[in-house]
């Protein structure tokens, strides 16, 4: 496993480990450009501290411990987030390096480019707005704003942003990002300081506290808060998270309020919450000044688009990138700013990491005239052998600091004797230095890792293919020797140049007119200003502000196919062409004035829901308001809950159809435009009409048997023989209410002193009723069985029914008083009926 910085590979033993545990995630090798406010984020794992290190300045604590719930599955835990604020403004323009570490272990290194606006740390004042038109997508032109917190432009729409109610002051805390009535789109920082506190929390549109890492390293809070240890940040999608409108963000330090703001989110109006696979650039007229032109390119990381060029910063003498196509034998290309400018070409063998290892030539190229020259290094590092496409060679030795021999040579013969020409030694023996330290850089980073031999063979086969499929970028050492090799280049070519005239060759040679091009007599007078190092031990990796200011830093150059047999030409214009084009642009976008803010709609009004008036849907209507674009409709159980969003009509009006019989519904309505959505307003109930349910009637017969027995007498329990009677019943269900007729009887019976049954019958007395609730094809009921006007039995019926029958039984004993003495009596109901047509 391996972990890819800017062009050198860094692996593996703690990186290894690294790449699993943790991420750094901005800046990194696929944003290239970073511009204004940024964030350093990402996550580990686990840690005690998170440090990151800057252009190789001292260790810098960054907060560590915001919630990151994508990081769950990997750690096991969601407190994993670190974010550090920085102001790129502060390091300006150039080529720049960062590497982070999780306790004192090194997990990431890359490289990057910044570029500022103006001289200013933090210009204030700006102001812009311009349309992109058909981004994402055709027919889509959002809107971006020069936003001065940010110090980059965001997406905005017209908006009014209702102030928020104020807070106590806190001299000692303060919120910087979001502020009130701001605007924030894609990847974004909440971010401020708090001189101290234990925890420092924020809750958006009411929701939840949420912790935010705390403990930044601040050097601009130190005179009022008496330490650096300040800051604190949270990384946050806007577009995820919180979508289009207008929205709340309250801060508190150890619970206690200390800010609240309202701001605007903007969306792209697209379902995707990450956008990938984009590439575009805008160029902006009249910014940041009236004739100034600026240019932005979307970045995939930031969700964002930055700030990729500008001409307020000055003109540049040169545009320096690298190829990455391994087809191409240049690994570093060093072009004059204009689309015919002539180029210089860094020529190297890579590694299998596609890294450059040994630089063995430069060569030099001017697309107008077509003249061209290639100009071999010794293996020493120091040019060699000066060759062009018509045969003739100079071959160089015997350099001093102010002096070099050439001779010329054609078919392998001397065609002049040499001659010793003025050269500036120090540009040749300078190249010679970054030559040897960029190889030993290159074969230090190729080597085996620490800890290699405990890696699998899988991982070691993984990381060497990982290692061929990865081409490289630019970092501080590579700029420098593609520089130095640029002017070294053009200090030979002028020393060759000299040679010719005094032999009289000049007119033999294709670069007679490379020492007068309008580019290399630029990178000869800009290297003539650059300021010596002075510290110890040389640091090779250190660009000259001079040179970050005077060249413009391109991203790779990922196609330039070039063939073994080519000549130098066809392989180094192609790709030149493309970093120029480029450069080209697009005319320029003319500034706008924001359209006029559009604001929330009000709360809408005279809500209602139908009552029972259809049986298969809830209609739902409310008064127009005037401002809004669409509503939203939410439904809840009870009065007071707000329910959950059921429909996004354009029109005051909505149709429930997902609605149960029975069941009442409460709805609130919001209206909306493009500045955001109104409170809810009041709730009104609904409920569809009752399902009237079919009628089931059901005729047959009822029978009831007594028997009774004597508890007294010689006879002792005897029983008169068991009576029984039949009648008609009818039953019927409707909406789960039953209601059973059928005939009542009266039981009559004599017994002697002894105990024998004299008499027993039953006759019919009248009509007998019983009401129930019926439901799931279940019933059951109870009635009494009286005598002299008092209960003295209770039969409980339990009965069934179904679409074509019903049926029903129950029985009881009870005792009586007779004229010899007590009787026990069995008493039984059976009903059994069928489906009647009526």
């Amino acid at each position: 496993m391996q972990v890819w910085v800017g062009f050198i590979l860094i692996a593996l033993g703690s990186v290894a480990w690294a790449q699993s545990l943790a991420n750094l995630e901005s800046p990194s090798s696929d944003s290239f450009v970073e511009s204004g406010v940024g964030l350093i984020r990402g996550w580990v794992c686990d840690a005690e501290r998170v440090e990151i290190s800057l252009n190789g300045g001292p260790l810098q604590a960054v907060a560590y411990g915001t919630e990151r719930l994508d990081t769950a599955g990997v750690c096991g835990r969601v407190n994993t987030g670190f974010g550090l604020t920085q102001n790129w403004n502060r390091i300006r323009d150039g080529v720049h390096n960062l590497r982070a570490f999780a306790d004192g272990v090194e997990f990431a290194d890359v490289n990057f480019t910044v570029v500022t606006l103006t001289a200013e740390e933090f210009p204030t004042g700006l102001r812009g707005e311009y349309p992109l038109r058909d981004f994402p997508m055709a027919g889509s032109s959002p809107r971006v704003r020069w936003s001065e917190p940010h110090q980059n432009f965001v997406f905005a729409r017209a908006v009014t942003i209702p102030s928020a109610p104020d807070v106590p002051e806190n001299p000692r805390a303060r919120l910087e990002s979001p502020t009130q009535g701001s605007f924030e789109s894609g990847i974004g920082l909440i971010r401020g300081w708090v001189c101290e506190a234990e925890r420092v929390e924020i809750s958006i549109n009411g929701g939840d506290l949420q912790r935010i890492a705390y403990g930044t390293e601040r050097l601009d809070t130190v005179a009022v808060c008496g330490d650096a240890n300040n800051g604190f940040g949270l990384t946050i999608n806007y577009w995820e998270e919180l979508g289009d409108g207008v929205h709340n963000l309250r801060a508190f330090v150890d619970g206690v309020e200390f800010d609240n703001v309202n701001f605007a989110v903007t969306t792209l109006g697209t379902e995707e919450k990450f956008l990938t696979g984009l590439s575009r650039k805008y160029s902006l007229g009249d910014f940041p000044s009236a004739g100034q032109t600026t240019e932005v390119r979307w970045s995939q990381p930031h969700q964002n688009f930055v700030v990729a060029r500008t001409t307020a910063t000055g003109p540049k003498v040169g545009i320096l990138s690298a190829i990455a196509d391994r087809t191409n034998r240049f690994a570093g290309l060093l072009a004059g700013p204009g689309l015919q400018d002539d180029v210089i070409g860094m020529q190297a063998t890579r590694t299998p990491s596609g890294q450059p290892e040994q630089v063995t030539g430069f060569a030099w190229s001017d697309p107008q005239s077509g003249a061209s020259a290639d100009l071999d290094l010794a293996d020493d590092g120091l040019p060699a052998v000066y060759r062009d496409p018509n045969g003739t060679e100079a071959r160089l030795s015997n350099l001093t600091a102010t002096t070099v021999d050439v001779g010329f040579f054609r078919g392998g013969q001397a065609v002049a004797d040499p001659v010793t020409v003025p050269v500036e030694g120090g540009f040749l023996l300078t190249l010679q230095a970054f030559v040897n330290q960029l190889r030993s850089a290159a074969q230090s980073a190729e080597a085996a890792p620490s800890g290699w031999e405990r890696l699998t063979a899988a991982d070691q086969g993984a990381h060497a293919a990982n290692a061929a499929s990865r081409g490289f970028s630019m970092n501080g050492l590579f700029v420098n020797t593609v520089w130095i090799g640029g002017v070294a280049a053009g200090e030979t070519l002028c020393a060759v140049q000299r040679a010719a005239e005094a032999t009289g060759l000049l007119g033999q040679i294709a670069a007679r007119v490379a020492c007068q091009s309008p580019t290399i007599n630029s990178f000869l007078e800009l290297a003539g200003t650059f300021t010596a190092q002075t510290d110890a031990p040389f640091d090779f990796n250190r660009v000259d502000p001079i040179l970050q200011q005077a060249c413009r830093f391109e991203e790779d150059i990922a196609e330039a196919p070039c063939g073994p047999t080519d000549p130098s030409a066809a392989c180094l214009i192609p790709a030149a062409l493309e970093v120029q084009e480029r450069e080209a642009g697009e005319d320029p976008i003319p500034p706008e004035e924001p359209p006029p803010a559009v604001e929330i709609p009000a709360v809408p009004r005279d809500i209602s829901a139908s009552d029972g008036t259809f049986p298969d849907r809830i209609r739902v209507t409310w008064g127009a308001v005037a401002t809004a674009e669409y509503y939203e409709v939410y439904r809840a159980p009870t009065s007071f809950a707000f329910g959950s969003l059921i429909g996004e009509p354009t029109v005051p009006r909505f149709e429930d159809t997902d609605v149960t019989p029975g069941t009442d519904y409460w709805y609130r309505v919001k209206a909306c435009n493009s500045a955001g959505c109104s409170d809810f307003s009041g709730p009104d109930s609904g409920y569809v009409q009752p399902v009237q349910k079919p009628v089931l009637s059901y005729t047959g017969q009822s029978t009831i048997c007594f028997v009774v027995a004597a508890n007294f007498g010689s006879r002792g329990a005897a029983a008169c023989p068991q009576r029984c009677a039949s009648s008609g019943a009818q039953a019927m269900i409707q909406d789960n209410s039953l209601k059973l007729d059928r005939a009542s009887f009266r039981y009559t019976f004599e017994f002697d002193t002894k105990g024998s049954c004299i008499e027993a019958q039953l006759s019919r007395s009248g009509q007998f009723s019983s009401s129930t609730t019926a439901s799931n094809g279940r019933f059951s009921f109870s009635y009494n069985i009286f005598s002299g006007g008092s209960a003295i039995g209770t039969v409980n019926m339990q009965g069934s029914y179904n679409e074509t029958s019903l049926s029903a039984s129950g029985a009881a004993r009870y005792s009586q008083q007779s004229s010899n003495g007590t009787v026990t009596i069995d008493f039984r109901e059976d009903i059994d009926l069928r489906r009647s047509a009526h």
